[in-house]
């Protein structure tokens, strides 16, 4: 256990100091439920759609990372380089005791320790488990792996226990808080059971008929989790993309996982979505795939261990790489996090095999020594070839445009263009962030969002409003075609359309009611057409939502003032200065509505507090002018007209106001 400490820590340690890339920045950055550990349902209840969605666990262990170090990095990718280093001593105790079974100790019983430490090293050091560690946000996976690993190891210790099977129970809920993944972990431990425990299936059911059940009642707890649809827009039966679709995409990607298994270069980070394929297109690797699995379900039924490591393949690979589509990446490597476990064992049962055969060959006894030493050497060949290929993929996560660059690189698709913009215009690049998407829009439409966003900000609002149409008009049920749709209202907004800035965010409201970006949009439309109830309403929504927006606030109180509320105006001109209270303007606009409310000694002591942060406001003096004049402090109102028109000789009020200063002062002396 210790080795696999050492060598976990040592291959990884280039990775601590890796960045927060691509889904991070929703499910870390931007994740406000990790802010607080309580109340803990907050930290409980990760936000639809996101990378962390009906995964509470998962959730809570980084908000316990950011109640630690807030958001550096570090920390994070400490926990994941410990989480991998804990699957990797359980699935050590787990092949250890399972050489050492009644079906393998004849052939491996002697090596059983060394078998099992040489298969937890090499799956612990292999650049396709790197994704879990170095990717902070993907730890879903290996609390998920930790969880199902737990779960088995504490069944093989439960025969005579139930302090073992509580922890075994307790350990498969867990997992399935943590990743959906984990519903094959009771299918697990009973085909163990059937293979490695039990003579017969009839005395595995008498003797843990309770336990079964027991694991299988946890299935409730990932049902509970999804009942909400937590991720509906990006996976599931009606994410976008047909099961049969997503089939068909399946067997060139477990191609490619099994050729990186074996030689794991040019990993790719995001495969993106599915693509449109035909049955002839992948009819020879289909079969050879249906036959594996077929010849995994004769080996289980029949009992056998190879069989058992087959089905455990195919089995953790299910969830995430069979019938239901997960519509924003068609594969990932991270998926084969635990297939590539037994994937392990089997190449360190194998060397041990050939050699044994080898030394059968020459007619010498292979004693544990000698294989003992021969593993030893061909082990550590291999460790050291992939602990180079990790390293050197560490470094690879070093910044999200770096990574994006190797995306499109190594699998040069349209979605691959979008990330590479995306990051591009995370650091400024503006333009050559446009050029990537304009490469990615025929073949990934997604981007044309983001294409039609930066054309905004660069002021090219024709095609701006053009992408976003169409944008709209092809992928209406993407999550991007909400904020598609208010942004498309903003920019008709600018051009004075207001009925239909106000129709495309009455549309977006229709789609999300609790968007607060269209309620805002629709009161400043109906400010602008005089509608003002039905923009206090809005007004009212939004700021439910953000009461610490200060434009907001100020839009609301204006326009209550403009409908005669003057009263009210200077109440939520006063909640806007208690959130800046050193914002100059806005006392200045707070001493107005008092002023208009025939309070002047308040609006004499907000205009001063207005013009000791902004001595130089013309208005704000003729405003304390004429406060001052109200209360007949009439030398001070004087001063005050006369700064006004220092600053701005064309204030025509405070020339006035001087007018009949000077017309007052010769009425007095005659």
């Amino acid at each position: 256990m210790l080795a696999i400490a050492l060598v976990g820590s040592a291959v990884y340690a280039n990775s601590l100091n890796g960045a927060f890339l691509f889904d991070d920045d929703f499910g870390i950055l931007k994740n406000v439920t990790l802010r607080h550990l309580w109340p803990m349902t907050a930290m409980l209840s990760p936000p639809h759609e996101s990378p962390l969605a009906g995964r509470p666990l998962a959730n809570a262990s980084l908000a316990l990372n950011f109640a630690v170090g807030g958001l550096h990095p570090f920390g994070y990718h400490v926990v994941n380089i410990a989480l991998h280093v804990a699957c990797a001593v359980l699935a050590f105790l787990i092949f250890k005791g399972t050489l050492a079974s009644r079906a393998l100790r004849n052939t491996f019983g002697p090596v059983a320790t060394q078998l099992a430490l040489a298969a937890s090293l090499l799956w612990l050091v292999h650049p396709l488990t790197s994704e879990v560690v170095d990717y902070t946000v993907q730890r879903t996976e290996s609390m998920m792996a930790f969880c199902l690993l737990l779960t088995l190891y504490a069944s093989l210790r439960a025969a005579n226990s139930r302090k073992w099977a509580l922890i075994s129970v307790l350990a498969c809920a867990a997992g399935m808080a943590c990743k959906e993944s984990m519903v094959v972990a009771p299918i697990v431990v009973v085909l163990y059971d059937l293979v490695f425990v039990y003579d017969t299936p009839r005395a595995a059911v008498r003797n843990r008929w309770r336990f079964y059940g027991a694991l299988c009642s946890t299935w409730g707890v990932v049902a509970a989790l999804l009942r909400s649809g937590p991720r509906s827009g990006s996976a599931g039966f009606h994410a976008g993309v047909t099961p049969w679709m997503y089939l068909l995409n399946q067997v060139p990607m477990l191609v490619r996982y099994a050729r990186l298994t074996v030689w794991p270069k040019d990993l790719v980070l995001w495969y993106g979505p599915s693509q449109a394929l035909a049955l002839r297109d992948v009819c020879l690797p289909g079969i050879l795939i249906i036959c594996l699995v077929i010849a995994a379900l004769l080996g289980t039924i029949r009992r056998r261990p190879l069989g058992f490591a087959a089905a455990w393949v195919f089995l953790t690979l299910a969830p995430t790489s069979s019938l239901v589509p997960i519509a924003t990446e068609v594969g990932a490597e991270r998926r084969m996090y635990l297939p590539l476990m037994m994937l392990a064992a089997l190449a360190a049962t194998t060397i041990t095999l050939i050699a044994t055969a080898v030394f059968a060959a020459a007619h010498r006894r292979a004693t544990p020594r000698m294989l003992n030493g021969l593993l030893g050497l061909v082990t550590a060949c291999v460790l050291v070839w992939l602990g180079a290929l990790t390293v050197a993929r560490n470094r690879e996560y070093s910044t999200p445009l770096g990574m994006a660059r190797t995306v499109e690189a190594r699998w040069p698709t349209g979605g691959a263009h979008y990330m590479v913009g995306w990051e591009l215009a995370q650091v400024g690049e503006h333009s050559e962030a446009l050029a990537e998407y304009r490469r990615a829009v025929d073949t990934f439409p997604r981007a044309r969002y983001y294409l039609a966003s930066e054309l905004a900000a660069a002021g090219d609002t024709a095609e701006a409003i053009s992408q976003f149409q169409e944008f709209i008009r092809e992928e209406p049920d993407l999550t991007e075609a909400v904020p598609a749709h208010v942004k498309l209202g903003r920019l008709v907004a600018n051009g004075g359309h207001w009925d239909r800035a106000i129709g495309e965010a009455e549309t977006t409201l229709s789609m999300d009611p609790s968007n607060a970006d269209a309620e805002l949009l629709i009161a400043e439309g109906f400010v602008i057409m005089h509608h003002f109830d039905d923009a206090f309403l809005h007004y009212r929504a939004y700021l439910e939502q953000r009461p610490l927006d200060v434009n907001a606030l100020t839009g609301f109180a204006v326009a209550l003032s403009q409908s005669g509320d003057d009263l009210h105006a200077a109440d939520v001109f006063r909640r806007a200065v208690d959130i800046e209270p050193s914002n100059a303007g806005l006392r200045a606009n707070l001493a107005r509505a008092l002023f208009l409310n025939d309070d002047m000694q308040g609006a004499t002591a907000e205009a001063k507090a207005s013009l000791a942060l902004n001595p130089n406001d013309p208005s704000t003096h003729d405003l304390l002018g004429r406060t001052l004049a109200l209360q007949g402090a009439l030398d001070e109102a004087h001063r005050e007209f006369e700064e006004s028109l220092r600053l701005d000789p064309n204030d025509e009020d405070a020339r006035a106001a001087l007018n009949a200063f000077a017309i007052l002062g010769r009425h007095r002396s005659s």
